[in-house]
């Protein structure tokens, strides 16, 4: 039941005595961190760890070796940014690009854990946007964080530099695309 060990990637340590390493997306990015603390800040992995699935189980009859946990479909370098702040101070989290910034939403809002960003969407959100790119990219990222204030903005930056060419791109790059397309084609009404 002890962790798998891949050669190649590195682990990051977010606590040293963690029993969980998530092992993340196609690139494996391994993420050492304690399940107790990852079950407290979000309800998804609280019931992942806790109940009948097969990461709880394994997690519960673990020997002293941390537990694998595959979570391929996540972005890796997103997952640790969200997890970072969970933790305490992680300044760095405030100066993510929009790209970053979307991609940490995308993992916030996966595993329900807006309520601990609330910080920092406030301070991602309070910028202007350099174009229209990155105000789509943090538009949908307040969407994610559920920071209402942030939308706000940004959709209203976004309806200023409308381009409806470019609207219906971002759209169909955007992760959910039913809600680019959405978004989208509220914008172009």
């Amino acid at each position: 039941m002890s962790s798998e060990s891949e050669p190649n990637t590195p682990l990051q340590v977010l606590t040293p005595d963690g029993d969980v390493v998530l092992v993340v997306g196609r690139e494996k990015a391994r993420i050492q961190i304690a399940s107790e603390f990852l079950t407290l800040a979000s309800p998804v992995f609280d019931a992942m760890l806790n109940l009948k699935f097969s990461e709880g189980i394994k997690l519960h009859e673990r020997d002293k070796s941390p537990v694998d946990i595959k979570l391929p479909e996540d972005d890796g370098l997103a997952t640790a940014q969200a997890s970072k702040p969970l933790y305490g101070s992680y300044p760095e989290m405030l100066l993510l690009t929009p790209d970053q910034i979307q991609k940490v939403s995308i993992v916030v809002d996966k595993y329900d854990m807006s309520a601990r960003f609330a910080m920092a969407g406030t301070v991602w959100m309070d910028c202007e946007p350099i174009n229209l790119e990155d105000a789509w990219k943090l538009m949908t990222a307040s969407y994610w964080l559920d920071h209402q204030v942030g939308f706000r903005r940004m959709s209203e930056y976004v309806i200023r530099k409308l381009n409806h060419a470019q609207i219906f791109r971002l759209a169909n790059e955007t992760f959910d695309v039913a809600l680019g397309l959405k978004l989208g084609s509220e914008f172009s009404s």
